[in-house]
C-alpha cells in the first residue's frame, strides 16, 4: 500500500537544481526487538527480567525517547480533533530519495516512513496489514515496524513474520513483481503503526515523484531528494515541477570531500483527507504532489528526447519476424487485404483472446514484455497487449506504433517538464486513409474507437528512437445513450405490470460490457437485475434477462418484467397515473446536496443522453380525460425534453435527457441541480383515465 506513482494535475512552482544533499529528516527510533539482559547485573535481576520477557511474549517493550509523546493526554485529543472523523490519519508521511549515476545507470535509494495514529481500528482495517513492493530492478534493503499501544506498549514485527509474495499470483508474466507482506500486531483503538523501509532500484533514466496527501488525513507530510557527487560530476540537473504545492522547498548546500552538494526538502502540515464523493473528478488531481527529473547539460526541461531514447530501448522487437508472431498475423488476418478490414481483425483478436490484466507501473513495470509471451500465455496489461498489437501489424505491413497517454482523471502531461508520469500505452496507425488510433485494452470494439479517458490528450508515439506528439481524437464513433423502452399495462385497481428493454451504447455500453464481463454467473444475474431496477422507483421486478452484448460495436441490452402494485390512485370515477416510477440516470442529480457540502465540483467525464419511451396501454372501460404537456428545455448544462401522443389504445410519452459534459462548483453546481430537480419535476406529470 506504500509506494509511489500516483497522479495530480495542475500545479505551482518549478526549478532545477545541478546537485542535491543527502536528507536529513529526523530517524525513527527502532528499538530492538527482544528486550536486551544485561550479563553484568546479577544473576536475580537477570532471572527477573527473564520472565518479564516470558511474561510479555518475548518482542514487547517500553515506550521511551521522543515516542513518549504518544502517551500524552495532548497527543491524543490533537489527534481526535485533526482525525476523528476519519477514525485515524498519519502523524507523520516521508520520503527520503539519495540518487547517484554509475556506470550509464541511475541508483535510487528510497527511505519511507509513515506513522499512522488509530483511533477507530474498524474504520482503519485496511491498515492492519502492510504490503511493501519491489520488483525485478528494485530490492529490499530494510523493513522495520512496530505498533505503539495507547497504554506505551511497544510491539514490534518480527522478521519471522514478514513474507514475500507475488503481487500478481498465477500469473507467471508478472512473477517479478513482489511484495513482503506483514500483519502489525497489537492493531486496535488508539494504536501508533510505525513502519519504516529502505528500497534500491536501479533504472536508466532518472525521474521520481511524491505525494503528500492521502485518503486519511496527514498531520506532517516531508519529502527529501539528494545526489551523489557523481551526478554532478557527470553534468547532470535535476528539474522539479510541484502541483497544489505552494510553499517552496528548502535549499541546503554545504562542501564534502567529493563535491559540493544540496538538498531540497519540503515539509506540509495538516492536509486534509481526500475522501471519496459521488460523481466526484479523481482525488489526485487535487493533491499536492512534487515530480523530478534528470537531464544532461546540452538538454532541457522541455527536451523528451532523452525519454524517448531510453523507452525505446526498453521496448521489445517489434519489428523481428518471430515465427509466433508471423504465424499469428496471418492467422487472424492473412486473408484479408484491405487496411481497415486487417485493423479490425487484429482489434478483434486481441479482445477475445488477450485478457487485461492491470499491473502498477512502477519502475520495472515500464518494459513491456515479449509480444510472444504475450500471445502465448493470453493476456497482458496496457504496456503488452499494446506492442503485442504492434508486433501483429507490423508484420502485416502497416505501420503501427506504441502511443504513451496520461488517461484523462489523472490530467495533462506537462510539456514544460519531461518527466513520464504516463499511466497508459495505446496503438498509433498510419494507414493510406490517415490516422488511426486503436486501445487493445477496450477491445473488442469498433476501430477508432478510444475510450472516454483517452480522448483529446496528447500522445507520445515512439516511432524508432524518436518521439511525436500526436492528439487523440476528442469524438467517437458512437453516442453514449441509456435507451428504455416500456410497455405498460395498467388495471382498473391501479395495478402497474410492464416489460422493458433497456440498450446501451458508446461509453455506457463499454462500461456496462466490461462491468458484466468481470461478474461471475451469479454476479452476473445480480447486476443485471440491479440495472434492471436501476429504471425505476418501488417496483417488484419478476424477472430479468441480459438480451445481449455486442461483439465489436459497444452495445448491451438487458430487459425485464416488473409490477407495481398501486401506480395509479382511483378518485372515483377518475384515475391518476403519475409518471415518477420511472427514474431516469439524472434523476439521481436532484437528490444530491448543495455545493457547500461538497469537498469537490462534480465532474460529468462525457457527455450521454438517455431516452425512455414509455407505452401505457388504456384499462378496458376507461378512457384518457388529461395528457401531460409537451415539455422542452435546453441549458449548457444538458436538456430535458417530454412529448406525449395518443395513439390506438395507448398513450406514448417520451422522455430524453441530455447530460453535457463538464465540472460544476460553487453557484454554478447549485445552478446545475436545481436544473435536473426542475427537469425531475416537469417530466414526472401525471396521465389523468377517466370511466366510460
Amino acid at each position: 500500500m506504500f509506494w509511489h506513482g500516483k497522479s495530480s494535475e495542475a500545479g505551482t512552482g518549478w526549478g532545477k537544481r545541478g546537485a542535491v544533499q543527502p536528507p536529513c529528516g529526523r530517524r525513527m527510533v527502532m528499538p530492538d526487538p527482544r528486550p536486551c539482559v544485561n550479563l553484568k547485573v546479577g544473576a536475580v535481576w537477570g532471572l527477573v527480567t527473564l520472565l518479564f520477557m516470558l511474561s510479555c511474549g518475548g518482542g514487547m517493550q517500553s515506550i521511551k525517547g521522543e515516542d513518549k509523546a504518544f502517551l500524552e493526554k495532548d497527543f491524543w485529543q490533537r489527534a481526535e480533533a485533526m482525525f476523528g472523523e476519519e477514525g485515524g490519519g498519519y502523524w507523520t508521511r516521508e520520503k527520503q530519495t539519495e540518487v547517484r549515476y554509475e556506470g550509464g545507470n541511475w541508483f535510487v535509494r528510497e527511505r519511507y516512513h509513515y506513522q499512522i495514529v488509530v483511533l477507530d481500528a474498524d474504520n482503519l482495517g485496511e491498515y492492519a496489514d502492510f504490503s511493501i513492493p519491489f520488483g525485478p530492478s528494485s530490492r529490499l534493503l530494510s523493513v522495520k515496524a512496530r505498533t505503539i499501544t495507547s497504554t506505551g506498549e511497544v510491539i514490534p514485527v518480527e522478521s519471522s513474520n514478514m513474507h514475500d509474495k507475488s503481487r500478481m499470483p498465477g500469473f507467471m508474466l508478472y512473477s517479478d513483481r513482489k511484495a513482503r507482506v506483514f500483519p502489525m500486531p497489537g492493531f486496535s483503538d488508539r494504536c501508533i503503526l510505525d513502519v519504516a523501509f529502505e528500497r534500491e532500484d536501479e533504472a536508466l533514466y532518472f525521474m521520481d515523484e511524491f505525494d503528500f496527501g492521502a485518503r486519511l488525513p496527514v498531520h506532517k507530510a516531508s519529502y527529501s531528494y539528494s545526489l551523489d557527487s557523481r551526478v554532478y560530476l557527470a553534468g547532470f540537473r535535476i528539474y522539479y515541477r510541484s502541483y497544489n504545492v505552494a510553499a517552496k522547498p528548502v535549499d541546503q548546500s554545504y562542501e564534502t570531500h567529493f563535491g559540493k552538494m544540496v538538498m531540497w526538502k519540503w515539509d506540509l502540515e495538516d492536509i486534509e483527507a481526500y475522501p471519496e464523493e459521488r460523481w466526484m473528478p479523481p482525488r489526485e488531481r487535487f493533491l499536492p504532489r512534487v515530480a523530478l527529473a534528470g537531464f544532461a547539460p546540452d538538454e532541457q526541461p522541455d527536451d523528451w528526447d532523452t525519454f524517448t531514447h531510453w523507452y525505446a530501448s526498453v521496448l521489445p522487437e517489434l519489428d523481428e519476424p518471430h515465427p509466433e508472431v508471423v504465424e499469428c498475423a496471418y492467422q487472424v488476418a492473412g486473408h484479408i487485404e484491405g487496411e481497415p478490414e486487417v485493423l479490425h481483425a487484429v482489434l478483434e483478436y486481441m479482445g477475445e483472446n488477450t485478457r487485461y490484466v492491470s499491473v502498477d507501473i512502477d519502475d520495472s513495470g515500464w518494459r513491456p514484455h515479449d509480444p510472444r509471451e504475450v500471445l502465448e500465455n493470453k493476456y497482458g496489461d496496457c504496456k503488452d497487449m499494446s506492442c503485442a498489437t504492434v508486433a501483429i501489424l507490423r508484420q502485416r505491413g502497416i505501420s503501427a506504433f506504441p502511443a504513451l497517454v496520461r488517461t484523462q482523471d489523472n490530467g495533462p502531461v506537462d510539456p514544460q517538464l519531461a518527466v513520464p508520469l504516463f499511466n497508459h500505452m495505446i496503438v498509433y496507425v498510419e494507414t493510406a486513409d490517415g490516422e488511426v488510433w486503436l486501445d487493445p485494452t477496450a477491445a473488442p470494439c469498433p476501430v477508432g474507437y478510444l475510450p472516454e479517458m483517452v480522448r483529446d490528450l496528447d500522445a507520445l508515439v515512439i516511432k524508432g528512437k524518436k518521439g511525436v506528439w500526436k492528439r487523440t481524437p476528442d469524438t467517437t464513433p458512437y453516442g453514449s445513450a441509456r435507451t428504455t423502452v416500456t410497455e405498460i399495462t395498467l388495471e382498473a385497481t391501479g395495478k402497474l405490470k410492464g416489460e422493458c428493454r433497456t440498450t446501451y451504447t458508446g461509453d455506457l455500453g463499454v462500461e456496462r460490457k466490461r462491468s458484466y464481463g468481470e461478474k461471475s454467473r451469479w454476479e452476473l444475474g445480480e447486476k443485471v437485475e440491479e440495472d434492471v431496477a436501476s429504471c425505476f422507483r418501488d417496483v417488484s421486478l419478476d424477472t430479468c434477462l441480459l438480451v445481449n452484448i455486442g461483439e465489436v460495436d459497444p452495445v448491451v441490452t438487458i430487459s425485464g418484467r416488473f409490477t407495481k402494485p398501486s401506480a395509479a390512485i382511483r378518485l372515483e370515477d377518475r384515475m391518476v397515473l403519475r409518471l415518477d416510477f420511472l427514474r431516469p440516470m439524472v434523476a439521481g442529480l436532484a437528490e444530491m446536496p448543495r455545493g457547500t457540502e461538497r469537498k469537490y465540483p462534480l465532474w460529468v467525464p462525457f457527455a450521454f443522453e438517455e431516452i425512455d419511451t414509455v407505452r401505457v396501454r388504456v384499462p378496458a372501460g376507461w378512457e384518457v380525460a388529461e395528457l401531460p404537456m409537451d415539455v422542452s428545455s435546453p441549458a449548457k448544462y444538458g436538456s430535458y425534453d417530454l412529448s406525449c401522443i395518443r395513439r390506438d389504445q395507448s398513450v406514448i410519452v417520451v422522455i430524453r435527457n441530455r447530460l453535457a459534459a463538464g465540472e460544476y462548483q460553487g453557484e454554478r453546481f447549485n445552478g446545475f441541480l436545481d436544473f435536473w430537480s426542475q427537469a425531475r419535476e416537469r417530466t414526472s406529470q401525471d396521465i389523468v383515465f377517466k370511466k366510460i
